[in-house]
């Protein structure tokens, strides 16, 4: 699954999971997951965190971010700050 939100500062978070490069059994080298632009410049991404199955987002809630780890058994990732920091909740 893919997915990209727009953070409130601009920036464009992206879930890249899957390359052209991947074969079975054998992932490419490329950073898979997420990858974040370089602010308001969305020709230019670095790597921004690793094993994310789900991205969602409500910018209803003030920028609410929500990363679904891709271990069932992992805490469910929630950013309340447009994904400046991420704290760790149970889901149900």
């Amino acid at each position: 699954m893919s997915g990209a939100v727009v953070l409130p500062d601009g920036r464009l978070l992206v879930l890249l999971p899957v390359w052209s490069g991947d074969r079975a059994g054998r992932p490419s080298a490329v950073h898979h997951c997420l990858w974040v632009s370089a602010g308001a410049d969305w020709s230019s991404y670095r790597p921004w965190a690793g094993d994310v199955q789900r991205l969602r987002a409500d910018p209803r809630e003030g920028g609410v971010l929500w990363l679904l780890l891709a271990d069932d058994m992992a805490p469910l990732l929630v950013s309340t700050d447009g994904g400046r920091t991420l704290r760790a909740v149970r889901a149900r």
